[in-house]
């Protein structure tokens, strides 16, 4: 919340903190990913910050959020074979983390457990 504060004055190097400190705390917030991507892409970042979301990925793997930031990335630099793997891997997450509420009974969930399935928008 406090890097999206900075973000909303147009403190970039504040809000850069924030989101790389949120990810060190927790490196599979798929709230912090996509609202870092949203930023790199509207401030038009996209060119300098793929190294570094590309070693992300390779280290924290299929995570929707840092699919979603790279398909994009690769959409807007022209790589469509890029774009389409993750937009592929994407999908396939977030399907079966939405099949994933129709095994375990919602009345069993633990506060917890809850929070985690808000995250995700899982209902």
């Amino acid at each position: 919340m406090l890097g999206k504060a900075h973000y909303a004055k147009n403190e970039k190097k504040d809000t850069l903190r924030c989101f790389r400190e949120a990810l060190k705390l927790d490196a599979y917030y798929n709230e912090v990913w996509t609202d870092l991507g949203r930023m790199i892409l509207y401030d038009g970042f996209v060119r300098k910050a793929l190294p570094y979301l590309e070693k992300a990925y390779k280290i924290i793997g299929d995570v929707p959020g840092i699919n979603y930031i790279l398909a994009s990335y690769y959409l807007h630099s022209r790589s469509m074979e890029k774009a389409h793997r993750h937009y592929c891997l994407l999908w396939m997450l977030i399907r079966a983390l939405q099949g994933f509420s129709r095994y375990f009974p919602v009345h069993l969930f633990n506060r917890k457990i809850k929070k985690l399935l808000e995250n995700y928008n899982i209902h």
